[in-house]
């Protein structure tokens, strides 16, 4: 029944208390026309399988006119890292023109992607911060600023050398030519992570 969420995924697991108080309801024939409450969403958890943690926090409230759906800032616990936001969004019902700040605090990268198969691992910190705006149904719409760093940042099991003798081309089968040539101990190295 929403549309902008049709091709949004569905968590593999989501849990916690949700409350709803609606004051008045307006409904004609052509739907919904007026809606005005409150929604508060509490203890709650949302499993995404893109993540090895689940995604959590306390309480979330929002408020809903019968125009906007406004939040009070929203703390989400991600592993030992936190997103706090404040989202708004105008004509809920037609345009969804949305105005949203986001800021991003030490999440932990190694902690939260499911690394498992990976060939390489990705250590460090997630800082960020993010300001956005545009309509929900019209991506071109979306414009906004921020910035991202990641500290304390590495790379593990990645073989630099194996890497940069697989990229130079203009020698043919350099990597074979030259492991042929190595003594053991050296050939070992081309494995190592």
């Amino acid at each position: 029944s929403i549309g902008v969420l049709k091709d949004v995924p569905l968590p593999e697991r989501l849990k916690g208390d949700f409350n709803v108080s609606i004051v008045n309801a307006v409904v004609g024939p052509a739907g919904l026309v007026s809606l005005t409450s409150s929604v508060m969403l509490k203890n709650w958890e949302l499993k995404l399988k893109e993540l090895a943690v689940p995604i959590s926090g306390l309480a979330a409230n929002f408020k809903v006119s019968e125009s906007q759906l406004t939040s009070q800032e929203l703390v989400v616990n991600l592993g030992k890292g936190q997103i706090m936001a404040q989202v708004g969004v105008i004509d809920y019902l037609k345009s969804q023109t949305f105005d949203l700040s986001t800021e991003i605090k030490g999440i932990d990268l190694a902690e939260i992607l499911d690394q498992s198969q990976a060939p390489v691992k990705v250590e460090g910190l997630l800082f960020a911060s993010l300001k956005a705006k545009g309509q929900g149904a019209d991506l071109n719409s979306i414009s906004g600023d921020g910035s991202f760093e990641v500290k304390e940042a590495k790379l593990k099991d990645l073989n630099v050398l194996k890497m940069v003798l697989d990229k130079i081309l203009f020698i043919p089968n350099l990597q074979a030519r030259l492991e042929a040539k190595l003594t053991e101990n050296y050939k070992a190295k081309l494995d190592d992570k």
